[in-house]
């Protein structure tokens, strides 16, 4: 009996899953992106870069395909195919390098900007790639808890022992020390099972590809 009801409790879950806590993830992690699309303008507009030419086109090419790849992504075939690269080093360290080609020419100003903004945005599509997959997503959900009790407990007895600390700036704090270790939960999982240079690489090229074949189908 109790299997019968774990299994309708099963069924039960997994369109909700699919068609609103899925969805909803996707839209909150495009999101994202599009705010990194945001701040690129904004700072190239602020320092007077120049908004034309191919450092900009191609940090706002990579966001772009970051937004295109996240719809078409599928955990199990991205895996398949980070096993076969990382079984070819010599492929790996071409494929490393010919990315890393597209963002040559910067200044120093430029490239530490450039360096934050794409540290950033593997972190959005590797926290996607984790919670759009259900298995991880529930690993991510189980740990969650246990990892946010520690540390509002841990907060909480800092607070305590703390003088002058008002309550709106504690539970902003402890706020702020949940979702920080929520990131940490989806990081951990994430290394893992993925690659942080494969994940920017392959999410570039196959965003292009897509774009390149609706180019011609048009």
């Amino acid at each position: 009996m109790d299997l019968v009801l774990s299994g309708i409790g099963l069924l039960l879950i997994l369109p909700v899953w699919r068609y609103i806590v899925k969805r909803s993830l996707l839209d909150t992690h495009r999101d994202k992106l599009f705010d990194l699309r945001d701040e690129l303008r904004d700072k190239f507009h602020a320092s007077g870069w120049d908004m034309g030419g191919p450092v900009y086109k191609q940090l706002r090419d990579l966001l772009n395909g970051y937004l295109r790849y996240t719809e078409s992504f599928q955990f199990i075939e991205f895996i398949v195919i980070e096993t076969g690269i990382q079984r070819n080093p010599e492929l790996q360290a071409e494929m490393k390098a010919r990315f890393e080609k597209v963002f040559a020419g910067m200044d120093e100003e430029q490239r530490h900007f450039a360096i934050g903004l794409r540290k950033e945005a593997r972190r959005v599509m590797m926290s996607h790639m984790i919670l759009s997959s259900f298995p991880l997503a529930l690993i991510t959900a189980v740990l969650f808890p246990f990892v946010a009790l520690y540390m509002v407990l841990r907060a909480s007895m800092e607070s305590i022992s703390s003088t002058g600390l008002s309550f709106s700036r504690s539970a902003r704090e402890l706020r702020e020390l949940v979702a920080a270790f929520a990131k940490l939960v989806v990081a951990r999982i994430a290394k893992a099972f993925l690659v942080e240079d494969l994940v920017e690489e392959y999410s570039y090229r196959q965003a292009h590809l897509a774009s390149n074949n609706s180019s011609r189908q048009s």
